[in-house]
């Protein structure tokens, strides 16, 4: 056993708890004892006072009778006459006068001159020449004397006439003895006036014994020669000692059942408050496992136990949930260890084409048909690169909570159409046939929801339906399916393995993850697929057969809305050169190099005089000195002074003039910043050609 747990110092403690309560009870009972003994004491010596005072006033009787016959000249004549008739009137009636049961007399020679007694008592001279001389000697005698008839109480005195009041005449005239039998009337007698049971036991009798509900007393009886030859016993039922100790016997017992059962429910009720959830918790703590089962039973518990309970349930899920993270984080570290691989690969790889063709382009002896390849190349290596690190933004924007949904109303139809009609080319080229079918007439097509999503989400399935064919077709559509729509990009490409159908969703995951596959891409595409569509309130999920094809499926709400076709032409930008705009002055606030001659070549087909600056204060004072400046490119990034304080600088002296910010850093909030700094409109680096034609056209081409 343990002695340093909180349970076995509870039960230690209720231990010497009921220890304590029995020695308490105990001294009450030896207390109790005492005061039982202290008033039988007391009782007896009262009672054995009464039987005292009794015995003496019976005895007293006969003593007093014989004193009277002391000194009397009749009576010492009658005794040296030896008178019998004398004797019979005047001796005989003490008999009946005094309830004696024997009487005789003796001359003084210690001749018995007279005897008498009672009828029933059937004796003669019982008494012995010693007993004379003694008398003879003491003048008076009470004893108690054994005879055939039973132990008789004698009271004696000698004679003496009446001139010798004092008894010193040194010869009596005679003796006179007078008895009484102390038989079972007599004991019966003195039961009635003691209210006590009396007896006589003789001197060779066995000792009586008595219950502890009776008070006792005796007084000894003795010969003429002071020998004790019996003594009279007195026995008193004492029901008030007896009624005591009865209710003392069941109040003690009452207090020891009470003490018992009190021990018992504090014993019980201790171990399930305390001592069960306590071993509970002691199993918990030594347990190497989570016990469920246990844990679950201190939840059970009464009082602060459950809420114990509960925290050990908290902390078994966390550290459940963080053996998860833990694994997580572990898988996590393989998959960016594999990302950081792959993306190594990735990069180079474009990188390689880019720098490399760079450097062929510098031979002089190229061909036209040549550089124009060279150039072909480097742009589809850029366009590569910039899709890998566009991934890349996306799947941190969406992890960091940057991406926002931007409703507006869209038509599914002309989507669909539009997808189909920008791949179709790079579809026949390698001969795959691409399909479309819309499962909605035009004008129910119309919906409101991100588009921008669903062409980024249709994207990336249509890239990866291509990128993983290699014959066959190409099919994308949807259906209506209640209030939700179903699209789906079905390709007869390689397939997938079913135990990769579920991973491939995550980010760093692809169906193959070794150095050694056949398909390039970083493993983002799906995981931002599948964001997209977790922030459209729909679902994605694919279903393949390994060597027969995927088909790709997601699900978004069906809000319909009427709205205007937009057909697939108006999502084509025509060239700045083409467009009807007036030659503008242009400040380009940027201090890279290399982004600074991108800006100005892009321009230069409408810049009628262009203005560079590298940091925000410069572009202030710019602005000063040519107050007839129509366009600033702003960096937002800049030394000395950002493009955002430049820009509220600026608006503080001129209201009119444009201003696109630009950043590398397309992250939530940063075009509201740029809007609220007070620029008219943002572009993200790498700035399309596209995006930024459609811009210039918004603020500057010409109305007709």
């Amino acid at each position: 056993m343990k002695f340093n747990t909180i349970q076995t110092r509870i039960n230690l403690m209720l231990l010497i708890t009921g220890l304590i309560f029995m020695l308490l009870l105990y001294m009450l009972y030896r207390t109790t004892e005492n005061q039982e003994k202290l008033i039988l004491s007391e009782s007896q010596i009262q009672f054995q006072n009464e039987v005292n005072s009794l015995i003496d006033i019976k005895t007293e009787t006969l003593k007093q009778v014989a004193k009277d016959y002391f000194f009397w000249d009749d009576f010492s004549l009658s005794i040296i006459k030896n008178d019998t008739a004398w004797f019979n009137n005047n001796i005989s009636t003490i008999l009946k006068s005094f309830w004696a049961d024997y009487v005789c007399v003796y001359d003084s020679s210690f001749n018995l001159v007279h005897e008498a007694s009672v009828p029933s008592i059937q004796i003669h001279a019982i008494i012995s020449r010693e007993i004379l001389k003694k008398l003879k000697e003491k003048r008076f005698l009470s004893f108690f004397q054994n005879t055939s008839e039973g132990l008789f109480e004698i009271s004696s005195a000698s004679v003496h006439p009446d001139d010798d009041l004092t008894h010193v005449v040194a010869n009596p005239n005679g003796y006179i003895f007078i008895g009484r039998n102390w038989d079972q009337d007599f004991l019966n007698g003195e039961s009635n006036l003691s209210s006590a049971q009396a007896s006589l036991v003789m001197a060779t009798d066995s000792a009586s014994t008595y219950d502890a509900y009776h008070t006792t007393a005796s007084v000894p009886l003795y010969d003429w020669n002071k020998k004790e030859i019996a003594h009279i016993a007195f026995k008193r039922s004492s029901n008030l000692l007896e009624l005591y100790r009865h209710i003392s016997f069941y109040m003690f017992l009452t207090m020891l059942i009470s003490i018992f059962i009190i021990w018992m429910l504090i014993g019980v009720t201790t171990r399930v408050w305390m001592t069960n959830p306590l071993k509970r918790i002691r199993k918990i703590l030594e347990s190497e496992n989570e016990n469920d089962r246990l844990i679950g039973d201190l939840k059970n518990s009464p009082g602060e136990f459950r809420q114990i309970g509960m925290l050990f349930s908290d902390f078994v899920q966390q550290k459940k949930e963080l053996q998860r993270a833990k694994e997580k984080a572990e898988e996590s570290d393989l998959l960016k260890s594999a990302f950081l691989a792959n993306m190594s690969h990735e990069i180079r790889t474009p990188m390689n084409g880019i720098l490399g063709f760079v450097e062929l382009l510098k031979e002089p002896k190229l061909s036209g048909e040549e550089q124009k390849e060279f150039i072909k190349i480097i742009e589809e290596s850029g366009k590569r690169m910039l899709n890998i690190i566009n991934d890349i933004i996306s799947i941190s924007k969406v992890e960091a909570g940057q991406t926002e949904i931007v409703q507006s109303d869209t038509n599914i139809n002309d989507q669909i159409r539009y997808i189909h009609t920008f791949f179709k080319p790079e579809a026949e080229s390698r001969g795959i046939e691409l399909l479309y079918k819309t499962g909605l007439q035009d004008q129910e097509s119309s919906m409101h929801t991100d588009r921008e999503k669903i062409y980024a989400i249709f994207t990336n399935l249509v890239k990866n339906a291509l990128k993983f064919t290699d014959k066959g077709s190409i099919e994308l559509g949807y259906v209506k399916k209640g209030d939700m729509l179903e699209f789906y990009v079905k390709d007869t490409g390689v397939g997938i393995h079913f135990n990769q159908q579920e991973i491939i969703f995550e980010r760093f995951r692809q169906a193959s993850e070794s150095l050694a596959r056949n398909f390039e891409g970083a493993g983002l595409g799906l995981a931002i697929t599948k964001a997209y569509v977790n922030m459209l309130k729909g679902r994605i999920w694919v279903k393949s057969e390994f060597g027969h094809g995927s088909t790709f499926y997601f699900t978004i709400p069906y809000r319909p809305q009427m709205v205007e076709r937009i057909s697939p032409s108006s999502f084509m930008v025509e060239k700045l050169e083409d467009m009807d705009i007036r030659k503008l002055t242009v400040l380009i606030a940027e201090d890279d190099n290399v982004s600074n001659f991108y800006l100005t070549r892009l321009i230069h087909s409408f810049g009628k005089e262009i203005i560079r600056v590298k940091s925000g204060l410069d572009a202030v004072e710019a602005c000063r000195t040519h107050m007839n400046i129509d366009l600033i490119l702003m960096d937002v990034h800049m030394p000395v002074m950002d493009g955002y304080e430049a820009t509220r600088i600026i608006r503080t002296f001129n209201q009119q003039v444009i201003i696109f910010a630009q950043t590398a850093l397309n992250l939530k909030g940063e075009r509201d910043k740029a809007i609220l700094a007070g620029c008219n409109d943002f572009l993200s680096k790498p700035i399309s050609i596209n995006e930024f034609t459609l811009l210039v056209k918004k603020y500057f081409e010409l109305q007709e």
